[in-house]
């Protein structure tokens, strides 16, 4: 693993390139791009779950939808099918035990069908600003490639991050990490020769020629 000083060093010259964002989302919103998100682009399951929104309106209707009219409208996120059903069987959960409300902690969102670790950390974190990391594949990847953290299993890398972040910057790694993911250090072709922290990245198999 790699000393605190680099990582504070990586995370600052990736918060010199990237924004962060600084407003809430609507955590319903919230909770409905990410249950649709599994192995599905964010170009697919945002506007999905928009149509869901705009559709249903408010949890109480999608509840008392038909579950192939769900599908129809969240099509063509993968594994709509069973995506379908979840989101029903959420919205009804939600009315029932949460008095109509988003849940605010992690032990209650992971309750609902369809919602894991990462999951309820989105929704925690893109909604009501909880200090917390989430986890997904691009933040997995970065901090194994860089070195911060050596373990493989989510829940494991998420305490180690928690340990070396404090919570006041918590929220801008998963910001940071998945941009910088998106645009240069992706799992298929890490495009090395544009990385801002190639100079100090231990990562050896480095492509630095396009």
């Amino acid at each position: 693993m790699i000393k605190k000083e680099k990582i504070q060093k990586i995370f600052n010259i990736l918060k010199k390139r990237y924004s962060v964002r600084n407003k809430k989302i609507n955590p319903f919103r919230v909770l409905m791009h990410v249950m649709l998100a599994s192995r599905t682009t964010d170009l697919v399951s945002w506007p999905a779950a928009d149509r869901l929104i705009e559709k249903g309106k408010n949890i109480s209707n999608i509840s008392k939808m038909k579950i192939n009219q769900i599908e129809k409208i969240i099509y063509p996120s993968n594994y709509y099918k069973t995506k379908a059903k979840n989101i029903k069987k959420t919205c009804k959960m939600i009315i029932e035990e949460f008095d109509s409300k988003i849940p605010k902690t992690r032990e209650n969102l992971m309750k609902l069908p369809g919602v894991g670790g990462k999951s309820a950390d989105i929704v925690l974190s893109f909604s009501y600003n909880k200090p917390v990391i989430a986890v997904d594949a691009h933040v997995k990847w970065i901090v194994n490639t860089l070195k911060i953290s050596n373990e493989k299993e989510p829940e494991k890398i998420r305490k180690e991050l928690h340990e070396i972040f404090p919570k006041n910057k918590r929220i801008e790694v998963n910001d940071l990490f998945v941009q910088f993911g998106k645009e240069i250090c992706n799992t298929s072709r890490p495009k090395c020769w544009m990385c801002p922290i190639k100079n100090i990245c231990p990562y050896d198999k480095k492509r630095l020629k396009k």
